[in-house]
């Protein structure tokens, strides 16, 4: 396989995920500005610098907008074409890729992808605020659940679905990763003012963002805490949301590929080494650490992903790694 066909189907993957991501991590925020009763509320300006932080660059946005408000972050993160991880950018990089590749996908991932590309360019803000951010978030995950299930049912189990599940695998973690660092910092920031039903909505709409409410209830029925929630989000082994599921099956698929070629050997080696420390992490986050403890060990783990993300990248696509 040319360097190239398999940095364009490990971007799929990552393009596609960032952009369910990049839309569950803003509805969190946004229910949390809106529905909750918190110091966020009366320093909105805080809330939306941290969101463009967290899923942006920052210092574009700054040079694009004059002032942080809800309308300019909202737009910056999800229309604008200037900003490489808004989701209209995502969605349109991973249409070009599954075009350029069409002859090694299901006719149907191109159909839907463009289907998605084309609907995403007929919508803007104002549309997007009279139905809600809710429902267009909602809309937007539908889209690519309908990919992913297609995926699942139409691929070979062969080096290009092995690569997508790669690239969707490493940046699930990073971004339950930072679904989580998002949450942590406020309630680091908030500390004490915060009261048990407080914290106990935050919890709700966290598991919420990422569909794991229901799921969290059959673990832990109603011990909705910041510590078992937050044991949910990164170890659970059994939901496809977790950390360690995400680490786990980033590593199967990169077995995968490995098998078929055994140059890759060191990669393999490397991404072990960096699995076993993330799995290490993540245990550590277990044993009763102070929440600015564990906000740093989530920093960590998303330094250890971009350590992985490089390694994959230099064995398979490039010598330099440049994120897309």
């Amino acid at each position: 396989m040319m360097n190239r066909t398999a940095e364009s189907l490990f971007w799929i993957g990552r393009y596609l995920e960032r952009v369910e991501n990049h839309t569950r991590l803003m509805d969190v925020n946004y229910h949390m500005r809106h529905e909750l009763k918190g110091n966020d509320r009366d320093e909105p300006e805080y809330m939306w610098e941290r969101l463009v932080a967290a899923i942006g660059d920052i210092s574009l946005f700054k040079q694009q907008y004059h002032t942080v408000k809800e309308m300019s972050v909202l737009h910056f993160l999800m229309f604008d074409r200037s900003h490489n991880n808004s989701i209209f950018s995502c969605i349109r990089q991973a249409r070009q890729n599954i075009r350029s590749l069409r002859q090694l996908l299901p006719g149907e991932l191109w159909e839907i992808a463009n289907a998605f590309y084309l609907w995403m360019g007929e919508q803007d803000m104002e549309k997007v605020m009279l139905r809600s951010p809710h429902s267009f978030y909602q809309r937007v995950r539908e889209w690519v659940a309908l990919f992913n299930g297609v995926a699942d049912s139409t691929m070979a189990r062969e080096r290009e679905w092995h690569f997508i599940q790669a690239g969707k695998h490493l940046e699930r973690a990073e971004n339950t990763l930072r679904v989580l660092q998002s949450v942590y910092t406020t309630l680091n920031r908030e500390g004490s003012s915060l009261t048990s039903s407080d914290i106990y909505n935050r919890m709700i709409i966290l598991l919420k963002s990422v569909s794991g409410y229901e799921v969290f209830r059959k673990f832990y029925a109603d011990e909705v805490v910041c510590s078992k929630v937050t044991q949910f989000m990164m170890l659970n082994a059994e939901f496809p949301r977790s950390v360690m599921f995400a680490v786990t099956f980033l590593g199967a698929s990169l077995s995968a590929i490995q098998s078929q070629d055994c140059q890759f050997e060191s990669l393999l080696n490397e991404s072990k080494a960096i699995t076993e420390e993330l799995r290490e992490t993540l245990t550590r986050c277990n044993n009763g650490l102070s929440q600015r403890d564990i906000l740093e060990e989530i920093g960590s783990m998303l330094l250890l992903c971009d350590r992985l993300g490089y390694a994959i990248s230099k064995t398979f696509f490039q010598e330099e790694f440049v994120e897309a």
